[in-house]
């Protein structure tokens, strides 16, 4: 029996697994082996990204105020977050979507299984876009404000 692109949509993954021949289990996991390396790459580089970050600010390379440097911390951010969902995000979401035109089974399970992983990438690496540009803008002023008031 033959499934419709809905029944691969509203079928508990376990059993649409089940369904597979071995040579597509094979191949699933595969692909999430691959996910799952993408996803914990991208998770390790933010986690360097942000001991970088710590770094710089912590030595002041150029002996500038830590006011400057807290603000070009937020174009750091910035540039690793660009950096981070070019290289691994953009392949994950290749992994995690459905590429081929016919809806396979196999893919719509991968997609309902490791969608929750792009989500949050793709929600991280939003978050932390848009703190980094206001800490690129406003990282002196709100140093000051916080770091040094009484």
């Amino acid at each position: 029996m033959r499934n419709s692109v809905k029944d691969n949509y509203e079928m508990p993954l376990e059993q649409l697994y089940a369904r597979f021949h071995e040579d597509t289990k094979a191949w699933i996991r595969k692909t999430t082996l691959k996910i799952r390396l993408y996803f914990g790459m991208w998770v390790l580089f933010l986690i360097l990204s942000a001991v970088l970050i710590w770094v710089v600010l912590s030595f002041k390379p150029t002996g500038e105020s830590v006011h400057t440097w807290v603000q070009r911390a937020g174009t750091l951010i910035v540039l690793l977050t660009g950096v981070g969902e070019t290289i691994f995000v953009v392949k994950l979401r290749a992994l995690a979507q459905v590429s081929h035109w016919a809806q396979l089974s196999c893919e719509i399970y991968i997609e309902r299984r490791y969608k929750k992983y792009l989500l949050f990438s793709l929600i991280v690496s939003a978050l932390l876009i848009i703190v980094g540009s206001i800490v690129s803008g406003y990282g002196d002023i709100l140093y000051q404000r916080w770091m040094l008031s009484p």
